[in-house]
């Protein structure tokens, strides 16, 4: 049976049955009816204030409740058996927690005390029967050098007698110088400033003192050794005597205690003693200036003359 093409139709079997659509004039719609009024598109949305897209983003975005959730699935085609099935499978999903009852209302524990200061208590005083304490045994005095006598040999007195090693390997004593007057002076020690300026000054005036018969014996606690290297140094030719072991100056009451930045010792004073061919003191001389002592001398053998 053979088809027959309809104007306007499309050749071949793959069209066969469709009709061609009629062209429609411009302005008409199909069958001659009024053209719709097309609508103009809306307006490109004004850009917001500045101020109102900061507010919008800052507002948080409204959570999503059970009913919204329906709507979306009623949405997509769901029947409301579905919907209702699925909020009721949600709300057994949920977990309920019963609400507490407020109980009574717990009284607070007062706060915890501040701990008292004690003061401790007062030592309690030594008994009178508790033991002494132990104390070290007391160490023994060391036995006192020998002193001087509270008075030496004073003017008129008998001068104590004496034998000493001198200088120049000699022997002096007041035997051997009995029937002359003789001066014997302690000096504290040889070579030092003092002695040195003592000992010279007599040197110096030793022919005025030799030619009123005065013999000058010096005393001293050095040993011989550093009394012979005095007396070469200087040229004195007067002896020198070795006290070494102090009885001389304890006789005539010159080994005395000293002190010297804050220390004291026992030392020779240094003293002179006139005495007369009789063997009394005539003239003594205590704490003796060494540069005016050989004037003193002289004035007084002067005087005796």
């Amino acid at each position: 049976m053979a088809t027959t093409r309809k104007p306007g139709s499309t050749g071949g079997t793959r069209g066969a049955g469709r009709a061609a659509p009629k062209r429609v004039p411009s302005g008409t719609s199909p069958g001659g009816a009024k053209p719709r009024a097309v609508k103009p598109a809306p307006p490109a949305a004004r850009p917001a204030a500045k101020g109102a897209g900061r507010a919008a983003a800052a507002r948080p975005a409204a959570p999503k409740t059970a009913g919204a959730t329906s709507g979306a699935v009623g949405r997509t085609g769901a029947t409301g058996k579905q919907a209702a099935g699925g909020a009721s499978a949600k709300s057994a999903d949920r977990v309920t927690v019963p609400s507490r009852k407020p109980g009574p209302a717990r009284a607070k524990a007062p706060p915890p005390a501040s701990p008292e200061v004690v003061a401790p208590a007062p030592r309690a005083a030594a008994s009178a029967t508790a033991p002494a304490t132990k104390r070290a045994p007391a160490k023994k005095p060391l036995p006192a050098a020998p002193t001087a006598p509270e008075v030496g040999p004073f003017e008129g007195d008998e001068a104590p007698a004496f034998t000493l090693h001198a200088s120049g390997a000699r022997t002096v004593s007041n035997a051997s110088l009995a029937g002359q007057p003789y001066l014997l002076y302690f000096y504290p020690k040889a070579d030092t400033p003092g002695c040195t300026k003592q000992a010279c000054a007599l040197q110096e005036a030793l022919p005025q003192l030799g030619r009123l018969g005065l013999t000058v014996v010096g005393v001293s606690p050095d040993p011989m050794p550093p009394i012979e290297k005095f007396a070469k140094k200087y040229g004195l030719e007067f002896p020198l005597a070795s006290d070494a072991d102090h009885k001389v100056a304890l006789a005539y009451g010159v080994w005395v205690e000293k002190s010297m930045y804050g220390k004291t010792y026992m030392g020779m004073e240094r003293s002179s003693f006139l005495v007369g061919p009789d063997g009394r003191v005539v003239k003594v001389w205590r704490k003796v200036k060494p540069e005016t002592h050989a004037a003193a001398v002289l004035e007084a053998m002067q005087a005796l003359a």
